[in-house]
């Protein structure tokens, strides 16, 4: 007997459903995947670790530092504002200092509004220094560098200066250039040395070119050799760019 050619076999078609049935898994799976493995759009990425705020703002000294510890190393969880508020009234040194790492880790305006504050404000010059280097890391627009710019001009500490004339390496800006260029001619070799390195990041004027060979037939052997090494090092790496630039 000739079987009809527009019926379908119930084998087939059990196959086919069967066929079909997998297809549409495979497709709900890849489209589900990526919420499991990073949770759907919106969450934290830290939504599941311990909230440590309250413990921020904790009596104890060692309590306050285990918090600090807990989201600097991605054990714990705090908002941006809480730490903000933690760092402006810790008083322990080594907390601060944690707490300005944190801030460099997280970023974004509240960590940049807390790093200027602190690197302008703040009595004790290791918090100063620290927040000038966590702003080098940042890259934190106009706030940041007008900061660092006013601490390498008035700061008392050559530390302090030394830490935002690097810094300001990282803010290509016409007024960091030019902070820079007179920070060049200052009686500190420390501070010198530093502004060399960040006038060596800055684009290239006629006035950052001046002051760099000024620097480097500096008086202080340590100047002068770090100037012509970083001054090398930055050439290499614009011809390395303009090689790559050329590839078809």
């Amino acid at each position: 007997m000739n079987e009809n050619p527009n019926i379908e076999h119930p084998a087939s078609r059990a196959l086919n459903i069967s066929i079909r049935a997998a297809f549409l898994l495979a497709v709900f799976a890849c489209a589900t995947l990526p919420l499991f493995v990073f949770g759907a759009p919106g969450d934290a990425p830290d939504a599941g670790k311990p909230a440590v705020g309250a413990k921020l703002r904790s009596g104890s000294p060692a309590e306050r530092r285990a918090a600090v510890e807990a989201v600097l190393y991605g054990k714990g969880r705090a908002a941006d504002g809480e730490l903000s508020q933690a760092l402006r009234a810790e008083k322990e040194p080594e907390t601060k200092v944690r707490l300005l790492k944190t801030l460099g880790n997280r970023g974004g305006a509240e960590a940049v509004k807390a790093l200027s504050e602190t690197l302008l404000k703040d009595p004790a010059p290791l918090a100063r220094m620290v927040a000038a280097k966590q702003l080098r890391r940042l890259r934190g627009g106009k706030t940041a560098s007008d900061a660092l710019i006013q601490a390498l001009r008035s700061d008392q500490d050559a530390d302090v200066r030394s830490a935002c004339a690097s810094a300001l390496g990282s803010y290509p800006v016409p007024e960091a250039a030019k902070a820079l260029t007179d920070a060049a001619k200052d009686r500190d070799p420390k501070i010198r040395r530093h502004s060399a390195l960040g006038l060596t990041e800055q684009p290239k004027t006629a006035a950052t070119e001046a002051a760099l060979s000024a620097l480097e037939k500096d008086a202080d052997a340590v100047v002068s050799a770090k100037t012509r090494a970083w001054r090398a090092k930055g050439k290499a790496k614009g011809k390395a760019k303009g090689k790559a630039g050329k590839r078809p």
